[in-house]
């Protein structure tokens, strides 16, 4: 992307000298220096779209020190810390960061295993969760599979998201605790 950034900037300084350029650029992110950017690109304007905040709880399934290879895979921990959270909390959706597709896939493979055997009536703390719905997200998932992820859905089914960090640089999904 930095020289692409560049290139854009030749381009435009080609052009800013027309009268009558139709040329106009806009660079959107949640994370870049803005005023930097301003300033690179001749101290272009800056909009300001204000974003929602949801509180958030973040949960880690192991740190580098407790990792021990031979016993549970992080993919076996992520899932028992999904069925923790589906249990025993009050609604609200799920969201798991990992690093690719192939343990995406595993991992929701697992949770949708132990799913399976989850009884509502005696299982579950709160009376209002009825169900699960597990969504991967990466990025050379179809786009229609992607979408499920913003789908709303219906009451009492709580969203598992097991995605990259598509979800955490580049998407906001309604409805994570």
């Amino acid at each position: 992307t930095d020289i692409l950034f560049g290139l854009m900037k030749d381009v435009l300084d080609k052009e800013t000298g027309r009268k009558d350029s139709p040329l106009r650029i806009v660079i959107m992110s949640a994370t870049l220096d803005v005023e930097k950017f301003s300033k690179f690109f001749n101290n272009c304007p800056i909009f300001t779209i204000p974003g929602r905040v949801f509180p958030v709880s973040i949960n880690y399934c192991c740190s580098d020190d407790a990792f021990d290879p031979n016993k549970l895979t992080y993919t076996s921990q992520v899932t028992r810390i999904v069925m923790d959270i589906h249990l025993d909390y009050a609604p609200g959706d799920i969201l798991v960061f990992l690093t690719g597709q192939q343990e995406i896939e595993t991992a929701c493979d697992k949770i949708f295993k132990a799913a399976e055997n989850i009884d509502y009536e005696y299982d579950v703390h709160s009376k209002h969760v009825r169900g699960m719905a597990i969504l991967p997200l990466y990025g050379s998932l179809p786009t229609e599979q992607q979408q499920r992820v913003f789908r709303r859905p219906d009451k009492g089914i709580r969203r598992v998201i097991v995605s990259t960090n598509i979800a955490a640089t580049s998407v906001t999904v309604d409805g994570v605790v």
